[in-house]
């Protein structure tokens, strides 16, 4: 054997060798972990799918599936997406407060925000470390009091806009689809509120190049999800969903950029606003840090689109599902109505003004209650980044842990056994009182809670206060309402109602 055949042979062994010691090390570290999550109650483990076959999908039976759960097995328990994909999931305010103000970081490996890197970038909702803390700090005066006020105008507009296609079947004995128009409406108002983009976003509808391409993105995201195979990002990228979700990402940063562009020569040519309030975009610009150093186009396009999805479908699903569920109860919307009128008047054309806002109590109360028995934002995830304690017990780093709001807005042990039912006092000071600060947590809790909340919270009550000002509404019993937990809490073929005039009254 001459020397050189040596030397490959050598090299060939050894690097099998090498192959073997690291397939050997990750089926240990694999071991290791199920033998920590085995030590966790949950439903029985495939040894291929872990339990991800067991879960019938992002509808109703698989929400049904998922609110079982703690009542088998407690407010802490195991579930695997797949054998390589496990999770402990929390259900309880008690650990689900433990888990946030341990500082447990965003999912940025595997399944979960590192799937909206090609569309979201690294905004907020998946920066970390140092330039997350910064970037809140410059964007936190966005919302601030006198920032939101302005906004109170293009909250009516857009209501106004919305119930124009009320309007349309008013008084007409036919059930109207709402879900769908109310997230026009919601993605109209935060397409001006973050960089003035009026393009007649509630008139075209679908049809716009813009609203397909942010919904198609968030139904691929959720495709994306549901295959463990399609975890794999050169693989991904590399299939027809892939390749589209990337196209899409491109033609929504295109927008941006345009508009950021756009934005910045104007400012150069001619500083200060004309359009009588400063927009999200105009905030950002502006922004600059203790060292005088400000974002960059990149930063602020990633900042702007994560604003846009995080303030757009979120909103939409709360308002859709307080509306239906106050036409569920006529007594609480009789109510809501009485409170609107005394608060704006009797003529149901009046806008919501600035200072009505605070006054429109038992109205906040049907929103909060609406969030909680629907939860908007059905689950969110973490991974622990130092051991944490819950429950007695101790997590070590780099577990992943996914919060499940909807089964902590509905713990039996919290809210009742009548927690199915649509009860706003359950939000009155007093009632309140005794429950832990995290038993409702619509928003998220801790230091990455949601930074817009006041802004969502003043758009649904100009919206669903404008609405039902003017209209009474009803549910429409033949029309099955299903929900569908994806990104945000939808309802299978949508929610339908029906309306008529209050005017007529």
């Amino acid at each position: 054997m001459t020397t050189t055949v040596f030397i490959l042979w050598t090299m060939v062994l050894g690097g099998i060798g090498f192959l073997l010691i690291q397939i050997c090390s990750w089926l240990y570290q694999m071991k290791k972990q199920i033998d920590f999550f085995e030590t966790f109650p949950g439903p029985k483990l495939h040894w291929i799918y872990g339990n991800l076959h067991q879960n019938p999908g992002p509808n109703q039976k698989g929400l049904d599936w998922r609110i079982r759960h703690p009542q088998m097995y407690g407010n802490v328990y195991r579930l695997y997406y797949s054998i390589l994909r496990p999770v402990l999931n929390l259900d309880g305010p008690e650990v689900i407060k433990a888990a946030v103000k341990s500082g447990a970081k965003k999912v940025l490996t595997g399944p979960g925000y590192r799937y909206f890197y090609p569309w979201l970038g690294d905004g907020l909702l998946v920066s970390k470390g140092a330039k997350w803390f910064r970037n809140r700090r410059l964007l936190t005066p966005a919302f601030h009091f006198d920032i939101l006020k302005p906004y109170t105008n293009v909250y009516n507009t857009a209501a106004e806009k919305l119930g124009a296609k009320f309007d349309r079947v008013c008084d007409k004995c036919e059930s109207f689809e709402i879900f769908g128009p109310v997230s026009l409406g919601t993605l109209d108002v935060m397409l001006t509120c973050a960089f003035s983009y009026n393009q007649n976003i509630q008139e075209i509808g679908d049809d716009h190049p813009y609203v397909k391409a942010v919904k198609g993105l968030a139904n691929l995201l959720l495709k994306r999800f549901f295959n463990p195979i399609m975890d794999i990002d050169w693989l991904y990228y590399r299939t027809a969903d892939g390749k589209r979700f990337l196209e899409l990402s491109e033609f929504t940063h295109s927008v941006s950029e345009n508009i950021i562009k756009e934005r910045r020569k104007n400012l150069k040519q001619s500083p200060g606003s004309n359009k009588g309030r400063l927009d999200f975009l105009d905030i950002l610009l502006s922004a600059k840090d203790e060292t005088g150093k400000g974002l960059d186009d990149i930063e602020i396009r990633d900042e702007v689109e994560t604003f846009l999805f995080e303030g757009h479908d979120t909103t939409a699903s709360a308002i859709s599902w307080t509306l239906y569920s106050l036409a569920q109860y006529p007594e609480c919307l009789a109510k809501v109505q009485e409170e609107l009128d005394d608060v704006i008047g009797q003529d149901v054309n009046q806008p919501i003004k600035w200072e009505d806002l605070a006054n429109l109590n038992y109205l906040t109360l049907c929103i909060k209650e609406g969030m909680r028995l629907h939860s908007p934002v059905p689950f969110i995830g973490r991974i622990t980044d130092k051991e944490i304690v819950l429950e007695g017990r101790k997590i070590p780093p780099g577990i992943r842990i996914d919060m499940n709001l909807y089964m902590v807005h509905h713990n039996p042990n919290v809210w009742g056994d009548d927690h199915m039912e649509f009860k706003p006092e359950r939000f009155e000071i007093d009632n309140r009182a005794d429950k832990d600060s995290y038993a409702f947590i619509p928003f998220s809790a801790g230091p990455r809670s949601c930074i817009g909340q006041n802004f969502a919270m003043n758009e649904m009550k100009v919206v669903i206060g404008r609405i039902v000002h003017k209209y009474n509404i009803s549910v429409d019993e033949t029309h099955v309402i299903e929900k569908v937990p994806e990104l945000i809490m939808r309802a299978k073929d949508g929610i339908k109602l029906f309306v008529t005039s209050r005017e007529k009254m």
